[in-house]
């Protein structure tokens, strides 16, 4: 998986939000290799907790792969983004469990601080470098 956490303004928008990018998702299983998919093919879910206190995953948001560009065209898609209003994040933390449709878990806990500097959404061709994450899941109850 790659991804990138950070601050954006949407064009014309007066508040900011914290913005997931992930820019690569594919299953791992035991029966396959994940270049046996393309990219996104096997995303099912995200579900986030946005005043996550490290003890109990409380849930706040869901993102489905259904939603937006649905299941069928969503493998070709090149980024995911989940977009949580500044207004929203009340907590110090947040955990993102992102799922493939084996049910197999990818858990992220960032902090405010891990999004970075605001940035506008006019400049988004200045991308930072994508984040590869290996280390195993933080576990959650």
């Amino acid at each position: 998986m790659v991804w990138k956490a950070k601050k954006e303004r949407r064009k014309q928008e007066l508040f900011t939000d914290y913005v997931l990018e992930i820019s690569e998702f594919r299953a791992q299983t035991l029966a396959s290799d994940p270049e046996d998919f393309q990219n996104f093919e096997t995303f099912s879910i995200a579900m986030i907790d946005l005043d996550y206190n490290r003890d109990v995953f409380r849930l706040s948001r869901v993102f489905w792969a259904r939603s937006g560009q649905g299941r069928g065209r969503f493998g070709k898609a090149e980024r995911l983004e989940l977009r949580i209003p500044e207004e929203e994040f009340t907590g110090k933390e947040m955990m993102i469990v992102l799922c493939d449709r084996y049910g197999n878990e990818k858990s992220l806990l960032l902090k405010k601080g891990d999004f970075g500097a605001y940035r506008s959404s006019t400049s988004q061709g200045q991308a930072k470098k994508a984040r590869r994450t290996n280390e195993p899941p933080i576990p959650h109850r």
